[in-house]
């Protein structure tokens, strides 16, 4: 299959800042921290388009599902701007999807939309995240164990003494840099977590989500960012509330 262009960190649509806490009571309108975290607009492809512009088949598992349903490949992004003194402890980015047959005149669309064809909306039908990826990026860690062997071959932690025999076991640790939440619900949302580090790592952070949605029925979109800095910091809603949506 073709490549696809990455989405455009630089392509703005909109941006919010972590703010300072008071130790005892939080308050919305205290000194930011100059963290910033800025969202991409996101980009949306038709997966049946581009799999008849590669001359190749949609896999049968959705191909059965056509009748009803669209699927769509969304695309993803966020920058997070550290400044430096400050940190992010963690940091979460989710999108919820709901149907939406009525469009506002301002409202940010991703795609030419059609308006021949009126469908009902089903409740019990909801567009739900059909795959996300990535799914979990992790740090991996070393850790030895020292273990003696019981006569019941049941392995025990042991301090070990001169002339006493032990065995020695290595095992890989896991911890936690990305980890993604909601698949195959109408919620989704990746963590980002400091792994082995200390703070979350700045820079861009891309994702993408497969969406099935109804035939005919735009979807909207809704984007949240929420975290905490090093400070007791929380990251607000941003300004313009209305630049959190988009259709599709």
């Amino acid at each position: 299959m073709s490549l696809l262009p990455a989405t455009n960190p630089a392509n703005v649509f909109f941006e919010t800042q972590l703010i300072e806490e008071a130790p005892a009571k939080p308050y919305r309108e205290g000194r930011r921290l100059g963290n910033r975290i800025t969202c991409g607009v996101p980009v949306a492809y038709d997966l049946a388009a581009l799999y008849a512009d590669v001359g190749r088949e949609l896999p049968f598992e959705v191909r059965t599902q056509l009748d009803q349903h669209e699927f769509w490949l969304l695309r993803l992004v966020c920058t997070l701007h550290i400044e430096p003194g400050s940190a992010v402890s963690w940091a979460d980015f989710a999108v919820t999807f709901a149907h939406h047959p009525e469009i506002p005149q301002t409202a940010v669309i991703l795609n030419e939309i059609g308006t021949t064809v009126i469908v009902l909306v089903d409740p019990a039908d909801p567009p739900i995240a059909y795959d996300l990826y990535p799914k979990q990026v992790t740090d991996k860690v070393q850790v030895e164990h020292t273990v003696e062997i019981s006569p019941s071959l049941k392995f025990g932690e042991i301090s070990v003494s001169p002339g006493k025999d032990a065995l020695t076991l290595k095992y890989e640790k896991l911890y936690p840099r990305i980890t993604a939440h909601g698949k195959r619900e109408s919620e989704i949302y990746w963590r980002f977590t400091p792994g082995t580090g200390s703070k979350v790592e700045e820079g861009i952070k891309e994702m993408d989500v497969i969406v099935r949605k109804r035939q005919g029925v735009a979807v909207q979109g809704t984007i949240r960012i929420t975290g905490r800095g090093r400070r007791w910091g929380i990251i607000p809603d941003p300004v313009a509330l209305d630049r959190q949506q988009f259709y599709f």
